[in-house]
């Protein structure tokens, strides 16, 4: 005779109210062991605000040393305050998005330019390459790279890769955007001639809170941002790095259709990771 399972408080009816006081404190257990889990990440999400904002926060203000005591055409004044506004609103926007991250704003999916994008980025974090020396180059032309984004996002994981571009990147080196295609999708690529990574980092490099950097200069949380961003993109993450070979990581993301003017929701999540494509070069291999 097959045996049949019998749920305790029916089988033993004494024990139901034992069982449903169980049943229910560790619900409530569960429910607070995600609430410490959700504040913890938003404490340590929001102590990598300050390593998010500061590169571009010191493009803004050497904007506002410009400004200050000097007379400058009509046309270059309108255009400094643009690109102070432009920063502030992204950088008020990639604090928001960091919190997002873990209350699990829905994106708003819309037919976005990735050059547009791009050059917005550029011109923030332009200071920060030319103070270290780092040419940056854009190959990729308005209209030529149409995803299916949301655009702040979108914004949030190319600084986020510029900046570990350039801080990668020797003086004297560079980093160029451009852009594939491969049939409805669309590749974002940054790649650098900075010093590259072995494999053992490579295979670790999106796993949150791992960094290499010296304490108090990243969190770790950088790449594992960005590949949850992707994840919530329906798109993917590819890494090409070996040692002395400089890095290239292509954003994979879905091509946007011509009609594709309505915002769509989509949920990210900080626990979800977007697939990663690891490739190790030739002179980085094991």
């Amino acid at each position: 005779m097959p045996w049949t399972l019998t749920p305790a408080h029916t089988a033993f009816p004494a024990f139901a109210p034992r069982w449903d006081a169980l049943n229910q404190r560790l619900m409530h257990e569960h429910t607070m062991l995600l609430r410490a889990e959700r504040l913890s990440s938003v404490g340590l999400i929001a102590a990598s605000v300050a390593h998010e904002i500061n590169n571009p926060l010191c493009g803004i203000m050497g904007l506002v040393k410009t400004l200050r005591g000097r007379t400058l055409p009509e046309n270059k004044f309108n255009e400094y305050i643009k690109t102070i506004q432009e920063g502030l609103e992204r950088m008020r926007g990639t604090v928001q998005g960091l919190l997002d991250l873990v209350r699990e704003r829905p994106l708003e999916i819309t037919r976005v330019d990735a050059a547009e994008v791009v050059e917005e980025c550029l011109r923030l974090c332009g200071m920060s390459a030319r103070k270290k020396q780092v040419e940056l180059k854009l190959s990729l032309q308005r209209t030529e790279a149409m995803v299916a984004a949301d655009r702040s996002r979108l914004a949030q994981v190319m600084i986020n890769l510029l900046l570990n571009a350039v801080y990668a990147t020797p003086a004297g080196g560079s980093v160029e955007f451009s852009a594939v295609r491969d049939g409805e999708r669309i590749g974002l690529r940054v790649s650098d001639t900075g010093v590259g990574m072995p494999r053992e980092v490579l295979e670790r490099v999106c796993e949150p809170f791992f960094t290499t950097k010296p304490t108090g200069q990243g969190t770790g949380l950088g790449l594992a941002v960005v590949s949850s961003i992707v994840k919530a993109h329906k798109g993917e993450l590819a890494i090409d790095s070996a040692p002395g070979a400089g890095t290239t990581i292509t954003v994979w993301l879905p091509r946007a259709q011509r009609s594709q003017n309505v915002p769509e929701s989509a949920a990210v999540s900080s626990q979800a990771l977007a697939p990663v494509s690891v490739a190790a070069s030739p002179s980085g291999s094991a």
